[in-house]
């Protein structure tokens, strides 16, 4: 009796299964289907970049070029050209906001903490139209803004800090204290 019913149920599962799984024939259209999908961005892109590379770029791009290279000074070079040959007040801001992210990284020449807060301070109150900005540029201000808010952190972190270690000291003091006064007495009592 169970051999029956196995012999049934088990070709009922497998018919019900082969119901539910999908042709083989369109799984390798659609495998054909994305590699020449994917060929065609591929050679979108190169395309793309053929052109960036045979038209003028900017002096602004220029700067993201060098800098992405690792040569910070010839970055801070194209990014200074950039605000004065466009002379306007959002070429003006880009140019300090690239400088400025220049500055914050630790293995550039120009690396100087204190210029980088100073500028952002500066640069915070323009009356600037983040839609107006190259978008890399906006990426620069919110990693200077970042950059700022944890060195305001690490100082507030350093602060309390020193204010705990003056009062660990204080208090070892005090324990110090109490304890030659009660070594002292027990001394007294003993003899």
């Amino acid at each position: 009796m169970q051999k029956t019913i196995l012999s049934l149920v088990f070709p009922l599962i497998i018919m019900i299964g082969g119901c539910v799984s999908k042709p083989a024939e369109n799984v390798y259209m659609n495998t054909n289907e994305a590699s020449s999908k994917r060929a065609e961005s591929e050679n979108y892109l190169i395309t793309k970049s053929m052109e960036l590379d045979r038209r003028d770029v900017s002096f602004l791009e220029r700067g993201f070029k060098a800098l992405a290279d690792g040569n910070h000074i010839s970055a801070v070079q194209f990014f200074q050209r950039h605000s004065r040959t466009n002379n306007i007040l959002t070429a003006d801001w880009e140019a300090a906001v690239a400088i400025g992210y220049v500055s914050m990284l630790p293995g550039s020449p120009f690396y100087d903490m204190k210029a980088v807060r100073v500028s952002y301070t500066q640069l915070a109150t323009w009356p600037i139209d983040e839609s107006l900005v190259n978008s890399q540029i906006v990426l620069m201000w919110d990693a200077l803004e970042a950059f700022v808010s944890l060195h305001r952190q690490i100082r507030d972190l350093q602060k309390d800090n020193d204010v705990l270690e003056e009062n660990l000291a204080k208090r070892e003091s005090a324990l110090r204290r109490l304890r030659e006064l009660t070594l002292g007495q027990q001394r007294e009592v003993a003899q």
